[in-house]
């Protein structure tokens, strides 16, 4: 009697506990993680809050009814948008929340995938980290016999918001800053990585001291999307990671994000979080880690890493061959010539046919070196035309790029007249060994001294879903690491000939490991150098398109400030306008002497300059549109060299004088409290030695019309 009252009672306890249990699980749950000064606020699995604890400043205060934290898309293999199963955070059952404060794990057990009943889980985890920051990640378990991961938006957060005084950073090309994004229609960013349109994995929103980093700490270089938004009422900011997983859409294929996604708060601005990425790119990633800074790098010559100067030589005719001649020997500094239109095939078709070149070019090259200029011949290492030789005879066809659903991908330049050009995988063993013949020609043969890899660094990064290219299908790091073996062969075949051959790109994206980055796509006056904030000292480069004679001022100014090595216009001749040679003619040998700084050293948050500058208005020709600029006169940026020094590059674009007080944090600056002393590298004397005290480093001079100064300061003592 006793023992079954005994078991009655224990069978009414269990009942009345997994009745609690199913109340507390249904009830509102509040949890918190912190990391540092960083903050987040979650009500069940609804993101409310984002705060920097320190400052009290809030990037997230409250739910908003877009909110969704993560989608999961399944398709069938061939990707068939007809066949896609979405799921949103909000449509599916949170079963089970646990932890807080430095570690919370949300889960969402047994989600059907259309008439599939438990056919997925998804795990959320968001972990604290060192340095204030939090570490997010989202695993899928996917048990569906029909449908496989196709996309994974996470994390997806809605709701972000900075006042009308704060900015938005973000990785398109070498950066752009937006001032008052929220209000800022203009505002929005959707691109993949790796690609120069999305360019380095990090991007910012700051306001009154306070920054919000978020990133992807990714040392693969993994394929992925980043997008802002704004909300459908406009009164918000939404950012989302879209991750492609290896595998897309194979049914039963799990997917465990193997990255961080990063969210944090630090004090500052856009410049603050370029450094915070700085030093965890230059540390960690597969591209950076173990290099040492260009200064001291020993397999690059001291000539490459101090180059200023650039020419494009487009048409090879002798009457641009002699303008060039004269170019060089008119701006008297160490040049280098990028070689377009050398070979016989039509540009942009028959790729890679290139050799050989046109009867002509053994020549130019010779008198070029004679002038010790280096040269670099075009290649294309993207693409294959149909009519190449190599297309039937190595039935190139089967190494091409493949998406999902099996139809061609084809690129079409004005250019080429129209052909068919295909994408190549790089991560077939074809692609990557397609070089290394070619490159020993242009070596021995032409005697080059380094190669133009066109579109590689430029164009963004292409899911492949040929399973006979040896990766999985879709997504994954295969594109990068196919290229990075494609140019080790390169390298290799170049090095078996001579030492010291360079390689180049189109455009930058962080992963591929080139000598020097052509930046002529991103030169516009509404980006800002964020690239440099984060590479400067470990990479170089070169420059931008060179359209009109109005424009020219202004584009040279803003290649020396940004220690963008100077020239590469479209013209082969010298310029219309004496004023543009002779100003081209002193940024480039301001470049030069200003190497320590401009090429090996780090760029440093900007000067504040003041005075009664004049106005410098003009259109830049961006591609086809001409954007107005309205400038000050002045402008400025600031290096550390090395040796520790600092270095102030100045310009004046106007046809006048100009009388700028410069002013510098001693903490940006980083030197400490004692006595400066100044001197001019640059050109020599355009001011007196002086030394500098005070809480700032503060100075007047008086740069002449049109023209590129290099001020040093370092310690008295």
């Amino acid at each position: 009697m006793c023992f079954r009252s005994s078991v009655s009672i224990i069978l009414s306890l269990l009942s009345f506990l997994a009745v609690m249990s199913l109340f507390v699980q249904s009830a509102s749950q509040a949890s918190v993680v912190t990391s540092g000064r960083t903050r987040i606020d979650f009500n069940d699995a609804k993101l409310v809050g984002i705060s920097d604890h320190d400052s009290g400043y809030s990037f997230l205060n409250g739910t908003s009814p877009e909110q969704c934290l993560w989608t999961v898309e399944l398709r069938k293999p061939n990707g068939d948008e007809k066949t896609a199963v979405v799921i949103d955070e909000p449509k599916a059952a949170l079963t089970s929340i646990r932890g807080g404060g430095k570690r919370l794990v949300l889960t969402w057990s047994g989600i059907a995938v259309g008439n599939e009943k438990n056919a997925l889980d998804v795990i959320v985890t968001i972990q604290s980290q060192k340095d204030s920051m939090t570490d997010w990640r989202i695993r899928v378990d996917n048990r569906s016999k029909e449908l496989g991961v196709w996309l994974v938006k996470f994390p997806r957060i809605v709701g972000l918001s900075v006042g009308k005084t704060g900015q938005a950073a973000v990785p398109f090309g070498m950066g752009q800053v937006y001032d008052d994004p929220v209000h800022d229609t203009s505002f929005a960013f959707d691109d993949t990585y790796p690609g120069c349109l999305y360019s380095m994995q990090f991007a910012s929103l700051s306001d009154n001291g306070s920054c919000l980093y978020l990133a992807t700490h990714d040392p693969e270089a993994y394929i992925k999307k980043m997008r802002f938004a704004h909300t459908s009422d406009a009164s918000h900011i939404i950012y989302e990671i879209t991750q492609l997983p290896p595998n897309m859409g194979v049914p039963g294929h799990n997917y465990v994000q193997p990255y961080p996604c990063i969210v944090g708060a630090i004090p500052g601005d856009w410049v603050n979080a370029a450094k915070f990425y700085r030093k965890w790119v230059l540390a960690n990633s597969e591209w950076m880690k173990g290099k040492q800074p260009l200064a001291k790098r020993t397999d690059m010559p001291d000539w490459m890493k101090r180059l200023p100067y650039w020419i494009g030589f487009h048409e090879m005719t002798d009457e641009n061959m002699a303008a060039i001649e004269k170019n060089i020997k008119s701006v008297g500094v160490p040049a280098a010539v990028h070689m377009y239109h050398w070979h016989q095939i039509p540009f942009d078709t028959h790729y890679p046919d290139f050799w050989p070149p046109r009867d002509q070019i053994f020549n130019y090259v010779k008198r070029l070196h004679a002038l010790n200029a280096k040269v670099m011949p075009y290649t294309n290492m993207h693409l294959m035309d149909e009519q190449s030789v190599l297309w039937n005879k190595d039935e190139a066809w089967k190494y091409v790029v493949q998406p999902a659903d099996g139809k061609e991908i084809v690129e079409v330049w004005s250019s080429g007249t129209g052909v068919k050009l295909r994408p190549m995988c790089p991560a077939t063993q074809y692609w990557q060994n397609m070089f290394d013949d070619l490159t020993v020609k242009l070596v021995r043969d032409l005697d080059c001294d380094a190669i133009y890899c066109d579109q590689v660094a430029c164009i963004s990064a292409m899911p492949c879903f040929n399973p006979n290219h040896s990766h999985p299908v879709g997504g994954g790091c295969y594109w990068v690491s196919g290229y990075r073996k494609l140019l080790e062969n390169v390298r290799k075949s170049a090095a078996s000939v001579k030492k010291d051959v360079f390689l180049t790109t189109e455009s930058a994206a962080e992963p591929y490991d080139f000598d020097m980055y052509l930046r002529c796509n991103e030169g516009a006056p509404f980006l800002t150098p964020i690239w440099q904030m984060v590479y400067s000292g470990y990479r170089l480069s070169f420059g931008f398109y060179f359209y009109e004679d109005r424009e020219w001022i202004a584009k040279l100014a803003t290649q020396y400030l940004w220690g963008v090595q100077i020239g590469w216009s479209i013209t082969t001749g010298d310029e219309k306008s004496p004023e543009i040679s002779r100003f081209k003619r002193e940024c480039a040998r301001a470049r030069y002497a200003a190497s320590d700084y401009l090429a090996l050293g780090e760029m440093l948050r900007s000067p504040k300059l003041t005075g009664d500058f004049a106005r410098y208005k003009t259109t830049w020709r961006n591609f086809g549109t001409e954007l107005p600029i309205d400038w000050p006169a002045v402008q400025g940026s600031l290096w550390k060299a090395p040796d520790g020094s600092i270095g102030l590059a100045l310009v004046n674009l106007h046809s006048q004088p100009q009388t700028v007080t410069f002013d510098i944090s001693r903490a940006d600056a980083g030197i400490g409290n004692g006595a400066v002393k100044l001197t001019s590298l640059y050109p020599v004397g355009i001011c007196p030695d002086a030394i500098i005290s005070g809480k700032s480093l503060k100075h007047t001079i008086t740069l002449p019309a049109q023209s590129a100064a290099m001020l040093v300061m370092r310690s008295a003592k």
